[in-house]
């Protein structure tokens, strides 16, 4: 669920010059709960890459391997990817130990089929939407997010946008990451949870890229994850807000 929250915070879009090909590397750390509506938070290693030709083909840390299609007023998208697990006990992934998951068993990572539309309400609103449906773990469900961005100042160096996305959940989603069993309940200790279908956290954020040069970027996003309906009153949700920090310095080519 970290791994998700990164990439769903730190997803930027590469653009491609016509006849060419563009690359973006980029490194930094991100501070961020341990999973959504966790108590405790951390700061982690935050890398992201990503490729796009002209023909729209891209490989993408965030997006995963796809081709996205540009029509007259939207763009569409269609991609291979992977929804990162969660570990029961994850000291390896975050250097120290943390008991707030006991008993709730490991969930393993997911390939979903991720179909994304967008659409420029104008030259600096856009709205966004993402299904990523599981095409293996199907127990752990499907998930819908929508989207809403506005670049709210733009220089020849400088960009600010806000951006709040909000995510769904299946049945079987929000009980896999926001339930819990009678298995599990015996485990924890926790009360037996059973999740249904609907929306369960959102996202609003403001994001500043800085360039440098032409090849050189820095891009700084703060977040407030806020967890939402069945979602905020699982036991596992010790938090229903959760801040988010990255910042990542890009080098393009």
């Amino acid at each position: 669920m970290l791994l998700c929250l990164l990439s769903s915070a730190s997803a930027q879009e590469v653009s491609a010059p016509v006849g060419n090909h563009r690359a973006l590397l980029g490194l930094g750390a991100a501070y961020l709960p341990d999973y959504a509506g966790a108590e405790n938070s951390r700061t982690v290693p935050a890398l992201f890459a990503e490729y796009q030709n002209e023909e729209g083909f891209f490989a993408s840390t965030t997006r995963g391997l796809g081709k996205l299609t540009r029509h007259t007023n939207w763009t569409s998208s269609i991609a291979l990817s992977y929804r990162a697990g969660r570990s029961e006990n994850p000291a390896l992934l975050y250097l120290t130990h943390t008991e707030a998951l006991h008993g709730m068993d490991n969930i393993a990572g997911t390939i979903t089929a991720n179909l994304g539309l967008s659409t420029h309400l104008t030259d600096r609103v856009t709205l966004s939407s993402m299904a990523a449906i599981a095409l293996n773990q199907h127990e752990n469900g499907n998930s819908l997010q929508l989207g809403i961005s506005a670049a709210i100042w733009r220089s020849m160096s400088d960009q600010i946008e806000l951006k709040t996305t909000v995510h769904y959940g299946d049945a079987s989603y929000n009980q896999r990451y926001f339930g819990v069993s009678t298995y599990q309940s015996l485990r924890s200790g926790l009360p037996v949870t059973t999740g249904s279908a609907g929306w369960n956290r959102s996202l609003s954020s403001i994001a500043w890229t800085h360039v440098i040069d032409q090849n050189w970027s820095v891009r700084t996003l703060a977040g407030i994850q806020h967890m939402l309906n069945d979602a905020a009153d699982s036991p596992l949700s010790k938090m229903s807000d959760n801040l988010l920090l990255i910042s990542t310095v890009n080098y393009s080519f």
